[in-house]
């Protein structure tokens, strides 16, 4: 995730965030499938794609504390 999507976080909603997690979520699941059936050369992008998800559900939790 660039510097730039992470600015693009802190400005959504709540709601805009939870969307964005739903889809990751589907997204490292194929990722997961794909890896499994060797149909991917990159393995370091479910690795990456976690990362995106923790850095989502961050900015969910900073915005349901305020």
């Amino acid at each position: 995730m660039k510097t730039k999507e992470k600015k693009d976080l802190k400005e959504k909603s709540i709601t805009e965030l939870k969307q964005l997690l739903l889809d990751a979520k589907e997204i490292l699941f194929t990722m997961r499938l794909d890896k499994v059936q060797y149909k991917t050369k990159n393995m370091r992008g479910v690795f990456n794609k976690r990362k995106d998800i923790a850095k989502i559900m961050t900015q969910i939790r900073e915005k349901e504390t305020v």
